[in-house]
């Protein structure tokens, strides 16, 4: 099966670089593997071939025949082991936006985020972030069951001189479960839906508020803040969260401490992650290089179907073992 799909994706390239050329031919190829990858994605998803995607749904069972309370927020959790959950419908969107260029600054812009979204799809990366919900359901398990691609949180919390959230920390800052709320001068963290359990049955933060400046330099390690905001903010929300940065000043008692280089200092906390994930892949021409989140260019034309396939090390694993 990955051998016609290679030979798709070659003559996909041989299609459109040899039609077209500079920038434009960047653009079209980065927007026919996007689209190439989230269907491949989606069929993947279909016959329970994503690794992740069947740990998150086995998690969530698990924890929801113990505790029944939490079945609601650990069936929304599950939803993006599915082709139709809401993590694919949000590539599928930003996919449709590019078709409108004059929501783009520039063609470059248009190009990162295609590239971005081709990325974002492919096994490797999606099989990655499924970690961020998983490691919640397993932070939630009571030390049943084993945090996926990270350390132990107790680990995790100490090497990282970080504050401990309470249970769903890992999505604080994921567009897809929230967002920051402006008011009276300070942004806190507002859930989605049925994500506001977080704070309202957990608490967490202060008196079940999570304010930006004092998550930003106190947070501890989550895949989608060190590594996949590359891949899963639109390009929209990373010039938002490139202002909110420049905004944010430490709190009083951080004088002197850790963390003052903000998101350009990834914490600490990996485990196993995917080469894709952590070595981004932007094309580059005379015209443009990639600055997403401090990601350099790599000067290469490469697609992320190399990526893309399985091969024989996404075995999956046991889910028992303690947090």
């Amino acid at each position: 099966m990955s051998m016609i799909r290679h030979a798709l994706a070659m003559l996909i390239v041989i299609v459109f670089v040899s039609g077209c050329s500079g920038l434009s031919a960047d653009i079209n190829l980065a927007r026919e593997l996007a689209k190439y990858n989230i269907d491949s994605l989606k069929s993947d998803l279909d016959k329970g071939m994503v690794t992740n995607a069947n740990i998150l749904k086995q998690y969530a069972q698990i924890v929801s025949s113990q505790k029944s309370e939490l079945k609601p927020l650990l069936t929304e959790l599950a939803k993006d082991s599915y082709s139709n959950g809401p993590k694919v419908a949000i590539l599928e969107r930003r996919l449709a936006e590019t078709n409108d260029a004059s929501q783009f600054k520039s063609e470059e812009a248009l190009l990162t985020e295609l590239q971005a979204i081709e990325q974002a799809a492919s096994y490797q990366v999606y099989n990655d972030a499924l970690s961020d919900p998983i490691n919640v359901i397993a932070d939630l398990s009571d030390g049943q069951l084993s945090r996926i691609n990270a350390v132990k949180k107790d680990q995790s919390l100490k090497d990282n001189q970080a504050k401990d959230y309470g249970p769903g920390s890992q999505l604080i800052g994921n567009p897809q479960y929230g967002h920051w709320n402006h008011s009276g001068g300070t942004s806190f963290w507002e859930w989605y839906g049925m994500y506001a359990m977080f704070s309202n049955v957990f608490g967490g933060g202060y008196g079940g508020r999570y304010y930006y400046n004092d998550w930003l330099y106190r947070r501890d390690y989550s895949y989608y803040n060190d590594y996949g905001n590359r891949y899963y903010s639109s390009n929209k929300q990373k010039r938002a969260e490139s202002a909110r940065q420049q905004k944010a000043k430490p709190p009083k008692d951080f004088a002197g401490k850790k963390f003052n280089s903000k998101f350009s200092r990834t914490r600490s906390g990996s485990n196993n992650l995917s080469t894709a994930s952590k070595s981004p892949k932007f094309s580059s021409s005379n015209k443009f290089k990639s600055k997403s989140f401090g990601t350099s260019s790599s000067g290469s034309r490469k697609s992320s179907f190399g990526s893309s396939f399985r091969g024989s090390s996404s075995s999956s694993r046991g889910v028992w073992g303690g947090k």
